[in-house]
């Protein structure tokens, strides 16, 4: 089945959707950012629970950004890097992938390779040279993709960031 969830391709994201998907539950209290301590509405059997109705909002402003751009014909990066050991079975890695298929752009499941975007943009050849400089960066996992964002900034690139707690 394509994991691709249908409310992405909706104007109606709801709670009850962010709920069937698991989306209330976060890591252990230990593993918690303090940047985090806003969207946590408490703590149970060892696991913090995100307040959905903080994330909500937040949530329909990046997919309005990311509508907007593939509206206008621009191209999403969309990328989930891998960190450690590859896991058999990636689903957050395969989801990711449907979405980016659903708007008709590229996918980057695996490390980032710092000059990605920086040679393609400095040498000005980027169409030339096969690479395509995209509009909005989007990123699984941003602790994971540390380097894709610092990459994405120096260039001058949008980048949404999907964070866990």
């Amino acid at each position: 089945p394509d994991p691709a969830p249908s409310s992405f391709q909706s104007a109606r994201l709801a709670l009850h959707h962010l709920l069937a998907a698991r989306l209330h539950l976060g890591h252990a209290p230990s593993r918690t950012h303090p940047s985090m301590r806003p969207f946590i509405s408490g703590s149970r059997n060892g696991a913090h629970i995100i307040d959905l109705n903080a994330t909500l909002p937040r949530l329909r402003r990046a997919l309005r950004v990311v509508r907007s751009v593939v509206a206008r014909g621009g191209t999403v990066l969309w990328v989930k890097p891998r960190r450690g050991k590859v896991k058999e079975e990636d689903l957050e890695g395969d989801v990711v992938e449907a979405l980016a298929r659903a708007c008709g752009c590229p996918v980057l499941r695996s490390r980032w390779v710092m000059g990605t975007l920086t040679n393609a943009v400095e040498s000005g050849q980027g169409r030339r040279l096969g690479y395509v400089v995209p509009d909005l960066m989007v990123v699984f996992d941003v602790r994971g993709g540390r380097a894709a964002v610092r990459e994405a900034r120096k260039v001058g690139l949008p980048v949404v960031g999907v964070v866990d707690t």
